[in-house]
């Protein structure tokens, strides 16, 4: 067997292996979110005393325990990613693998809180960890330049998307770009999809897009993308401004003692108006159901604006992109009540919905390739025909707006943030 055989094997050994234990991870943590949801919804919501005396008591203790797991292992608060980035970038020695089943437990521990938290920062965080320690146990340390292919992975099979999770890899996690990542991401996601399908193949977000699109009404869907366009403004302005006011404040008790107020906020809500808490899905199912109003959607939206940015300062485990999605979906049902219906469109609601969310989701991430895949996933593969006209224009749209505006990105103030923390750090040193 010649070297460059054995060596080939090796790495392809190494993606097959790391695809199945993301695979495997990632159903078993969307299985356990789910669950762990209908728990908390029960206890807190249950008339019995006896369970929502369960609940509160299960909150103190499960939010001290989380506040713990959090001082002892800093690369699980938020969604990882900051740290994971930092960290691979100047400070490898700080990744460890156990991690991975502290993200795990913890953000389970926020979805029982109800915080306005996702599993899909914590399941891209958790792929590239698992990555990052296959790299080890393989003795590959110089070629963690292939992590955000695991990083990418866990994103897809967060979302059961894996064209998706194949295009965020290039689109949002690598930073150079080299064709032997083409074969490996395919390679790694594939694998991980087909295992995730076998345990787990129910997808969070199913919005079926059943008629097709007039172009007589085309410009509907650059009054989605202006609107969205405006409500990104408001968010890359709101989550910095909130972020330098904990920074600037951080000697404050009430601050300081941000991560319990946040848990104690989130079960109110949960207790008082479930629709509103958590992730989002509960509101993202709904909103459709229940034929809202559009001012109490207006309300809706504007709380859980605020909702996302708060949450943006405490250190609690989960992920922002489905509290996004929602956002998205709110302005695209408001538009649709208020003003599409009443003016005679046949365009489908199902379709303004997921236009809007990736509308916003583009103009924050400016990820065009992962957002058409994720809009056709979400309307449904067989109702490609539907869906990809409509997509196409609407997210190219925002993402050519958001680059004639220099609009800022999600991602860029969190490199922004790594790079003051970096020199912060260099400077402690000094």
């Amino acid at each position: 067997m010649s070297k460059n055989f054995k060596l080939l094997f090796l790495e392809i050994s190494k993606i097959i292996l790391i695809g199945l234990s993301i695979g495997v991870l990632i159903s078993l943590y969307r299985y356990a979110a789910t669950y762990v949801v209908k728990i908390s919804n029960f206890l807190f919501t249950s008339p019995n005393k006896l369970y929502f005396s369960l609940g509160v008591v299960g909150l103190v203790v499960l939010s001290i325990f989380s506040y713990g797991i959090i001082i002892f292992d800093g690369n699980v608060q938020g969604s990882g990613l900051p740290q994971l980035e930092m960290n691979l970038k100047y400070r490898k020695k700080n990744l460890k693998w156990y991690s991975i089943p502290l993200m795990f437990i913890n953000s389970l521990i926020s979805f029982f809180a109800g915080l306005p938290l996702g599993t899909e920062g914590p399941s891209t965080f958790m792929g590239g960890m698992i990555n990052y320690s296959f790299n080890r146990l393989y003795k590959d340390n110089g070629n963690d330049d292939d992590i955000p292919l695991g990083m990418g992975t866990g994103f897809g099979i967060s979302l059961m998307t894996p064209v998706a999770g194949i295009f965020y890899s290039f689109e949002e996690c690598l930073e150079t770009f080299k064709i032997k990542y083409v074969w490996k991401s395919i390679l790694m996601i594939t694998t991980a999809f087909t295992v995730a399908y076998l345990i787990n193949p129910t997808s969070s977000i199913v919005l079926p897009v059943l008629s097709s699109f007039n172009y007589l009404y085309t410009i509907d869907l650059f009054i989605i993308v202006l609107l969205n366009y405006f409500l990104a403004k408001a968010i890359l302005f709101l989550v910095p401004l909130f972020k330098s006011f904990v920074n600037n404040h951080y000697k404050n008790k009430i601050i300081r003692a941000r991560f319990f107020i946040i848990y104690i906020v989130s079960a109110l809500i949960l207790i008082f108006c479930p629709i509103l808490s958590g992730s989002g899905n509960n509101l993202l199912t709904s909103i459709k159901s229940v034929n809202l109003p559009y001012l109490l959607l207006l309300s809706y939206l504007l709380i859980r604006i605020v909702m996302y940015a708060t949450v943006n300062t405490s250190m609690a485990s989960g992920g922002l992109m489905v509290p996004t999605f929602v956002l998205g979906a709110l302005v695209g049902e408001t538009l649709y009540v208020s003003f599409f219906k009443i003016n005679g469109s046949n365009t489908d609601e199902n379709l303004i919905i997921i236009l809007s969310m990736l509308s916003l989701f583009t103009f924050l991430n400016r990820t065009p390739l992962t957002n058409i895949s994720l809009a056709i996933s979400f309307g449904g593969y067989m109702n490609f025909l539907n869906i990809f006209g409509p997509a196409l224009i609407t997210i190219v749209a925002s993402y050519l707006i958001s680059k004639i505006t220099k609009l800022d990105t999600l991602n860029g103030q969190r490199k922004k943030s790594l790079r003051i923390s970096r020199l912060n750090t260099l400077e402690t040193i000094n």
